[in-house]
């Protein structure tokens, strides 16, 4: 039916990757075609018909840059009663890989620029607050709590700044009720000290009223014995001399103790 076979080639011939069709028989006579010039010639290059020869099952035969050539035999109750030839073109398919590879590159390069700098600036938020928190700590290695790490990033480095400015409010914290204790502290013992002082002044000046009293009331009974002696000495007779040598030297002693 080669009628039948011209309209299924000829229908063929609309796709633009076709470059040819053609039903061949056994001896290379072209029996339909794309190119209704080819029909009943046969093939003259020995690519084309050297491809007849070869196994039983289809297969390509010929390719180069631009087309791929390939044949098919075919078989009726195991004989063949010819072959089916055709030639596609890359052009189109090598022009959508290249517009691919191309698209793809640019694609690929515009995405490693945004993830450059996405990355440039999500290392830079967490270099600044690296940056930060180690100033921080330097603070608080000094023992300086104020003033608190600023939170510049929400992420887990932010998080740990946060985390890190709340032990700082807390160590402030501890740090203000040791000084008010420690304050309350001072206090105490400056009054503690005070009355001691006013004890001790309290004390001196009893034990000077009572030096004091008990020096008037030593004078007074050593005056009355002086005046008693001196008494005793004036009353004894002459005879008594040493009598009243005696009086004479307790009445230097009380002079001497008064």
């Amino acid at each position: 039916d080669l009628i039948g076979m011209e309209e299924i080639l000829q229908s063929s011939a609309q796709d633009r990757i076709l470059k040819y069709a053609a039903i061949v028989g056994p001896d290379g006579r072209v029996l339909a075609h794309t190119d209704q010039g080819a029909v009943g010639k046969y093939l003259s290059d020995d690519t084309s018909r050297s491809a007849l020869g070869g196994e039983r099952g289809p297969r390509i035969f010929f390719s180069d840059v631009h087309t791929i050539h390939a044949v098919a035999p075919i078989i009726v109750e195991g004989e063949i009663l010819g072959w089916s030839m055709l030639a596609l073109d890359k052009s189109a398919t090598i022009q959508h890989l290249r517009y691919v590879t191309h698209t793809g590159v640019l694609y690929t390069l515009v995405a490693l620029i945004i993830g450059t700098i996405f990355a440039t600036l999500l290392a830079r938020s967490i270099l600044r607050q690296l940056r930060h928190l180690l100033e921080g700590v330097d603070r608080l290695g000094a023992n300086v709590l104020e003033p608190p790490v600023p939170v510049v990033s929400a992420d887990e480095v932010g998080r740990v700044a946060t985390a890190f400015n709340s032990v700082l409010g807390s160590l402030k914290e501890t740090r203000s009720r040791l000084d008010g204790e420690i304050t309350r502290r001072r206090n105490a013992e400056e009054d503690i000290r005070k009355l001691l002082q006013r004890q001790i002044g309290l004390i001196e000046e009893d034990r000077k009223r009572i030096s004091r009293d008990l020096h008037d009331e030593l004078g007074q009974a050593l005056s009355g014995i002086q005046f008693g002696l001196r008494a005793l000495e004036s009353g004894l007779p002459a005879s008594e001399g040493a009598m009243a040598q005696k009086c004479r030297e307790l009445v230097g002693m009380v002079e001497a103790v008064g």
